[in-house]
């Protein structure tokens, strides 16, 4: 071969790895994805709750992250602190240290001891080398999350939910992170989802099982793109979880991971 093309073809695939995202490590055949945490056993997005879906073995958390007053990175899926704790007022009019120092509300639990909700960094602290992370970005500065991710060597260990118009600013802060997003309503046949991925090149679709079909997920997995869609409800169960199954939906977001991870095993199918 000439050399011009062995150089053109080693050129090519140093872009191609350059570029290509980064699928973090399937750890099971089925990957379950475990929604603010297993929140049944521990209030949600909490560091107890993380450490629940460790535990049970769920390959990723879902983790939400918003922007202090001071621009550090916190860990809330509202934008008020009302419902998840005991005081008042939105997430960004709270100092990171003000933030970390509220105590955690869940009348499911009245024998844990006091909890507090978390920075963004003490989660990849515990998370480092146990589970991967599935950031759902609420209010997020995509290059501050890269800066902290590298400092602890994640950022091949997640995967980034987000809007669409946001998709460029993650791309810029981290060129090979996996990109999430929600499937619109609106794409409800193979040639249309063929045509949204065609313009919004992500790598994984969002967004409510019920909003699949077999036609649909066969046309995505056709064109390289993956299907992770949402499942969780209080009341999940095998009826429910069939129908991904029986679709070739291979990931799932839950509320209840040990009880899923119980049930794929009994399957045979993780």
């Amino acid at each position: 071969m000439p050399t011009f093309y062995i150089l053109l073809f080693f050129s090519w695939m140093s872009f191609s790895v350059k570029n290509d995202p980064i699928i973090p490590y399937a750890r099971h055949a089925y990957t379950v994805i475990s929604h603010r945490g297993n929140h049944v056993n521990a209030p949600e997005n909490t560091l107890l709750a993380y450490e629940e879906a460790i535990r049970v073995g769920a390959d990723y958390i879902e983790v939400d992250v918003r922007s202090s007053k001071d621009g550090q990175l916190v860990v809330m899926h509202d934008g008020s602190v009302d419902r998840t704790t005991t005081s008042k007022g939105k997430v960004a009019e709270f100092s990171a240290v003000e933030f970390t120092s509220l105590q955690i509300r869940d009348e499911r639990f009245p024998l844990l001891p006091a909890l507090h909700p978390p920075t963004f960094e003490a989660v990849l602290r515990m998370a480092k080398g146990r589970i991967h992370l599935y950031i759902d970005d609420k209010d997020a500065d995509p290059a501050q999350v890269a800066v902290l991710l590298q400092k602890y060597h994640m950022d091949t260990c997640a995967v980034v939910y987000t809007s669409l118009n946001k998709c460029k600013l993650w791309k810029k802060a981290l060129p090979r992170i996996a990109i999430m997003v929600s499937l619109p309503k609106s794409v409800n046949q193979a040639e249309a989802l063929t045509k949204f991925l065609e313009d919004n090149p992500v790598d994984i679709l969002d967004g409510g099982v019920t909003g699949y079909t077999p036609e649909l997920v066969s046309a995505a997995q056709k064109l390289g793109a993956l299907v992770w869609p949402d499942i969780q409800n209080p009341g999940e169960n095998p009826d429910q979880w069939n129908v991904p199954i029986k679709m070739g939906i291979k990931a799932l977001q839950t509320d209840h991971p040990e009880e899923l991870i119980k049930y794929l095993q009994s399957l045979g199918i993780r």
